[in-house]
């Protein structure tokens, strides 16, 4: 019979294999390195054979040929110990995807006693099979084997109560977490395990104290021994919708715990005492009231512990993870606290217009400063967001001092009011969890001036005008609805769950939608509620002012109001710490536009527009040859270059273009929160590299329509507003009507100047410190090679100066991007770094010999340009990396020839200690998986190939330069390089970018 084809099964060298297939499958088992038992599952076998992926590595050691066999849609294998005469039986688990298929463990591991040689053998028959063998004497027989049943089911039922703990292998415990599932048939069976009885709960609750949840008792060792450590399926946690409770009778509780940890859980049980644990029994009465307690329930409880500790015990020393399947039963949510009633006193008309006798009460918290002075005396909000001129009245009104509130909306709706705000207050004081974002809740009563036209729906506006203009103009006022807020109150937003008990988290879910219903069905209400946060607009730090509130059907909003901090802010820094350091922040991003004197913005803003087609052109062009640059040379490149364009539309501001730049940015000059409609300067649109007393900005396409359709919808007298509010900012001090007409006519000409750019043309913003009429720097003269002194007694060759040229491979990890300062803020490879037409590496002011033989240099760039070369088609993407780029560093005549590439000869000879000596270095061998990983193979094989061809080279290595993900953002060289018989470095360079 002829040979049709035939595949060869990679690193072994095996004489034999056993193999058995299930429908497309085939799964053959092997002896491996090391005697291991080796398991694949190759799908589709074609006549051009199979390919072996995934091949499964067991724990079970072989030292004879194993056998496979399949009885109807089961693999089973069978092997023979090492240095044994015992054969072991076992069920091969798999897994068959659309891509995929592999082998993933095996199952139900039966062991033989009567000693057993092979070679064995696996004959399916009916329901069983025949394990073919050699008996001790050397003659055949065989054993009839019969599977495990198959029908096995979890032994715990879905809907009754239970707990089971069972000990596994490493190798079940990695399964079960990559599929996540437990009742796969057979899996587990023939594990150590325990079924504890049903006194498993009321020990349960014993051990903690009556709440059976994660955040009570503490890291506890006996009550982890129940339910686990590391929970993998959590449905005692989860959040319940009320309705949906009733239906539950369990909740689901999965967790695994380590091999370690089984000697801790039995110490601490051992601990416990029949005495003990009945006197700590007992004590549930007091926290759990009503719960009828009996001593057949205790006799229960601790029969679970006597079969707890047995288990475990058992389990000790033997390496085995333990998972905790738990079913506890969902009892019902115990009732809501019930609502105090509450006696309520409304103020007279005198009293009603007199200052309240507790002043802001606890909204005083967001008028304190921190201790931040006002810079003028028109300036109510230096630090914080309620008026420091604020005054509560007697009826709850908040005012300025010295401002007429004017009559309120009368008696009957104080009565009101106070009585709703009053029950609101009590009802909220139910709430469980309190933190520092979400404070002390007071009543809060802002009634409506008379006359009044309530809104359908609350708006910023209107609160605003029931805070009678003691809120902080910059800060952001925003609304929600009641119940959307709740929802995600203890899910990451205003109040953790962090430290507190699950059971808290829920009663405070049900108090609050339960105050949402009394809230939207009282009669005195429009049946609408909101939660209100003022706080934002760059005012990180101080305190917001929170509110939930209803509106009477005059007018008034009624509720409860406190304070907190604002949102994003850490606990661990005070509030007066971080005004400071954020004003010094915005104010040194920009003190090169600052007059040093005044400390006020000195820089011009000059507008220009460009033909949109023919800037892009001339920017790519710019670019890349301000690329080839050092970075300390390139910003009066560009500005060189940009002078040369001739724009179609000039408009120059004097520094008053700062107070327009405050009023669309929040009165924060800094672009952060970046404005709608960023004019002059934003953070992210930076055109070319400037100096930072000289920057410039494009915009153009879409970002410039949005900015005109912005500037449409913002009349000259909403700019007027803003300019009155910069009161509240740093700017106060330099507000004047003078400056205010400025302002308003530079906006109205800037307006201008962007409406007419939007149809057809790009706007350059330039920000500069130059005076006028003044000529730009003069960029360094990169093709003038800089000189050097020669080392003593060398002999220099003509082309060994030093040249911007030879940087290019290392320009992007020169780069900080200015972070920091020094030579090495951001960035692995010295801004000082020089480089020669040699190839080699220094640092500025340092002196190193040249000394080459021009035959070697010949070599070395040749040999470098031919790498760059075969490396061409690897192009990655632009936030991923950079192109391979020629590589060489000549050796000096005599230069003593390493042996290898090590950390030391890359970091003091080829780069000469420019290296930042803080980043990490990987060497490893020079392979195509390397240089180009698998996407790029193709090249990286061909270039891998070429360089060990070449004659006299030695030390192929991959460096890999900051390796440090700490580091991100930065750009990280990576070298291809070998070692010349002269001493020489020859390969390419490339880079790698972390975000």
């Amino acid at each position: 019979m002829p040979l049709f084809f035939q595949t060869a099964l990679t690193d072994t060298k095996v004489p034999t294999l056993a193999a058995a297939p299930l429908g497309e499958l085939v799964v053959f088992a092997r002896r491996g390195p090391k005697d291991r038992l080796l398991l694949g599952a190759p799908q589709k076998v074609y006549r051009q054979g199979f390919d072996v992926y995934d091949e499964y590595t067991s724990e079970e050691r072989t030292d004879a040929d194993p056998a496979v066999g399949t009885l109807g849609d089961t693999v089973y294998v069978a092997w023979k110990a090492v240095k044994s005469d015992r054969v072991s039986f076992a069920r091969v688990l798999y897994e068959v995807t659309e891509r995929t298929s592999k082998v993933t463990g095996l199952a139900d591991k039966e062991t033989f006693e009567p000693p057993m040689r092979g070679p064995l053998t696996l004959v399916p028959q009916g329901d069983r099979f025949l394990l073919g063998h050699t008996d001790a004497d050397g003659t055949f027989a065989y054993a009839s084997v019969v599977p495990f049943d198959p029908t096995f089911t979890d032994p715990l039922p879905k809907d009754t109560p239970g707990c089971e703990l069972c000990g596994i292998t490493r190798e079940d415990e990695s399964y079960l977490l990559d599929n996540d599932t437990w009742a796969e048939v057979g899996r587990f069976s023939g594990k150590p395990r325990v079924k504890l009885g049903p006194g498993f709960y009321p020990l349960l609750l014993t051990l903690k104290e009556g709440k059976p949840d994660l955040y009570h008792a503490g890291d506890s060792g006996e009550w982890k021994a129940v339910l686990g450590d590391q929970v993998y399926d959590d449905e005692l946690t989860e959040e319940e919708d009320p309705e949906d409770a009733a239906d539950r009778t369990v909740l689901r509780y999965l967790a695994i715990s380590q091999p370690e940890s089984v000697g801790w859980y039995a110490e601490s049980l051992g601990k416990i005492t029949r005495k003990g644990l009945r006197k700590r029994y007992d004590k549930l009465a007091e926290f759990m009231p009503g719960r009828k307690l009996s001593d057949k329930e205790f006799e229960s409880a601790w029969q679970a512990w006597e079969e707890l500790v047995a288990f475990l015990r058992g389990l000790e020393g033997k390496g085995l993870y333990v998972v905790h399947r738990t079913l506890l039963p969902a009892e019902p949510p115990p009732p809501l606290p019930k609502v105090d009633k509450v006696k309520v006193t409304v103020p007279s008309a005198k009293e009603a217009a007199a200052p309240h006798p507790n002043g802001l009460g606890v909204l005083a918290g967001a008028a304190n400063s921190f201790g931040v002075k006002p810079n003028s005396p028109v300036n109510d909000w230096p630090f914080n967001v309620l008026s420091q001129t604020a005054v509560r009245y007697g009826d709850g009104r908040i005012g300025r001092v010295g401002d007429e509130l004017g009559p309120d909306a009368g008696a009957d709706e104080r009565r009101r009011c106070f009585a709703v705000a009053g029950e609101a207050a009590t009802r909220f004081a139910r709430l469980p969890v309190r933190t520092i974002d979400f404070g002390e809740l007071e009543p809060l009563t802002l009634i409506a001036d008379r006359g009044s036209k309530p809104p359908k729906q609350l708006t910023a506006e209107y609160v605003r005008a029931a805070f009678h203009a003691t809120l902080h103009p910059w800060a952001k006022v925003e609304i929600q609805a009641g119940r959307e807020f709740g929802s995600e109150v203890l899910g990451g937003g205003e109040v953790s769950t962090y430290g507190y008990r699950i059971a808290d988290v829920k009663m405070h879910h049900r108090i609050w939608a339960d105050n949402m219903d009394w809230f939207e069905s009282h009669p005195d209400t429009t049946g609408k509620v909101w939660y209100v946060s003022v706080e934002g607009g760059g005012l990180h730090g101080c305190m917001a002012v929170r509110l939930i509130v209803g509106m009477t059907k005059a007018g008034s909003l009624v509720g409860v109001g406190t304070v907190g901090l604002c949102s994003g802010i850490t606990r661990t820094i005070e509030p007066k710490d971080l005004y400071k350091p954020l004003l010094e922040n915005e104010r040194k991003e920009y003190d090169g536009w600052r007059d040093r004197a005044t400390g006020r913005v000195a820089a011009r803003a000059i507008l220009r527009t460009f033909d949109a087609d023919q800037l892009l052109a001339w920017t790519e062009r710019s670019d890349a040859a301000a690329n080839k640059l050092k970075a300390k040379n390139r910003a009066a490149f560009w500005q060189s270059e940009f002078e040369k364009l001739t724009p179609v539309r000039t408009l120059t501001l004097s520094p008053v273009w700062e107070a327009v730049q405050r009023c669309i940015a929040n009165g924060r000059l800094a672009s952060y929160p970046e404005p709608e409609a960023p004019l002059f300067f934003g953070g992210w649109s930076s055109f070319g590299e400037f100096s930072h007393e000289h920057d410039c900005y494009l915009y153009d396409g879409d970002r410039l329509l949005r900015t005109a359709n912005w500037l449409s919808a913002h009349s000259t007298r909403w700019l007027q507003k803003r300019y009155d509010d910069l009161r509240a900012t740093d700017y106060a001090a330099s507000m004047s009507d003078a400056d205010k007409q400025a302002a308003v006519d530079a906006y109205e000409a800037v307006k201008e100047f962007y409406l007419e750019a939007s149809e057809k043309y790009a706007v350059v913003a330039e920000i500069t410190t130059r005076p006028e009429g003044a000529a730009p720097p003069t960029p360094a003269d990169t093709a003038t090679p800089k000189k050097r002194k020669p080392a003593k007694g060398a002999a220099v060759p003509t082309d060994c100066e030093a040249t911007d040229a030879m940087l290019a491979p290392l320009l992007p990890c020169m780069e900080s991007y200015g972070v920091g300062r020094g030579q090495w803020a951001h960035n692995d490879i010295s801004t000082k770094t020089v480089r020669y037409a040699c190839g080699n590496i220094a640092r500025e002011g340092e002196t190193i010999p040249h000394d080459h033989d021009p035959a070697e240099l010949e070599r070395c760039r040749t040999l470098a340009a031919e790498g760059e070369k075969l490396l061409a088609p690897i192009k990655p993407a632009h936030d991923q990396g950079g192109p391979y780029l020629a590589f060489f560093s000549t050796a000096n005549k005599g230069e003593p020839v390493p042996e290898a590439i090590t950390h030391e000869f890359v970091r003091d000879r080829l780069f000469r200690r420019a290296i930042n000596p803080e980043v990490e270095m990987h060497i490893e061998p020079l392979t195509a998986r390397a240089v180009g990983g698998d996407e790029n193979a193709a090249a990286a094989t061909a270039f891998v190939d070429w360089l060990r061809a070449q004659p006299g080279l030695h030390g192929f290595a991959f460096v890999n330069i900051g390796i440090s993900e700490d580091d991100g953002g930065a750009c990280h060289p990576r070298l291809a390089v070998a070692l010349t018989d002269k001493g020489s470095v020859v390969g390419v360079c490339g880079y790698v970018v972390w975000a």
